[in-house]
């Protein structure tokens, strides 16, 4: 419970931060988006057996992540980069972007139900 909470409580900090930052336009919901886009890379990498490790950054997560599933690199790259670029570059991202980026989500999960994610992998 208490990391539920405490995951809540980040995710709603974040959310103030995006919209302090766009205010209530179109903008704050497309940077949403892609932040709970990433939560959800990371939900998958965790369910996968390689989970983001304590104070590391989000590209050392992802090297870490396609080295160990290459065949999904192209996908978690591209929603990696939009993530970094969204929350420390103040990047607008705009609807073409966006569209891209939940192409590539979904077709990370087609891969994960389609029984493509490894048992076990290499840490």
């Amino acid at each position: 419970v208490g990391r539920g909470v405490q995951g809540l409580w980040a995710r709603l900090k974040e959310a103030v931060r995006l919209f302090r930052m766009y205010g209530p336009r179109r903008e704050f919901l497309a940077a949403l988006s892609v932040y709970n886009i990433y939560i959800n890379l990371l939900r998958l990498a965790e369910r996968w057996g390689l989970p983001r490790r304590e104070a590391e950054t989000p590209y050392e997560h992802l090297e870490r992540f396609v080295a160990a599933f290459p065949s999904v690199a192209a996908e978690a790259r591209e929603i990696t980069d939009a993530f970094v670029a969204a929350r420390y570059g103040d990047l607008v991202v705009d609807a073409t972007t966006l569209e891209r980026l939940r192409a590539a989500w979904e077709r990370l999960r087609a891969y994960e139900q389609h029984g493509g994610a490894p048992a076990a992998p290499p840490v």
